[in-house]
């Protein structure tokens, strides 16, 4: 048995938001889809899983979901909304402290996955950078 010990470092800041992640992850391409419905739905009580990344196929669909919370993979979601449902048009790897684009302007840092629903879908979860985005069908969403 042996133990492997892992660096973090800090890669995403905000005016009062720091999302740490495993030193290993580096350049990745974009992860590409549109807006197929939109949800307005608060909630709460719901935990992220433990997972610092997460692949996305293209034609895969999954939920948006903003929160205002500072959130770690594990925690306990205690308050969201969810906004939107996508589909992916690019596949990629997403992970932990990516931002997500909608329509280019940079609206949250993903902070987690939810699992309630899957296999169907995943729950995506970002913080709000700022004001709560508004998510309309046919918008672009990026996340990198």
């Amino acid at each position: 048995m042996f133990f492997i010990k892992t660096r973090f470092k800090a890669i995403v800041e905000s005016t009062s938001f720091m999302v740490n992640r495993p030193s290993f992850y580096g350049n990745k391409r974009a992860i590409i889809g549109e807006v197929i419905a939109e949800v307005d739905a608060k909630g709460g009580g719901l935990r992220l899983s433990k997972d610092w990344s997460r692949a996305l196929k293209a034609s895969e669909i999954h939920e948006v979901m903003i929160t205002r919370s500072e959130l770690s993979p594990g925690d306990e979601l205690k308050e969201f909304v969810a906004v939107a449902f996508f589909e992916v048009s690019q596949g990629g790897n997403s992970v932990i402290g990516d931002r997500l684009l909608l329509e280019g302007n940079d609206v949250g840092i993903l902070v987690g996955y939810e699992m309630n629903h899957m296999p169907n879908h995943m729950n995506i979860v970002f913080k709000a950078i700022d004001d709560m985005p508004l998510f309309k069908l046919g918008n672009k969403i990026k996340i990198q």
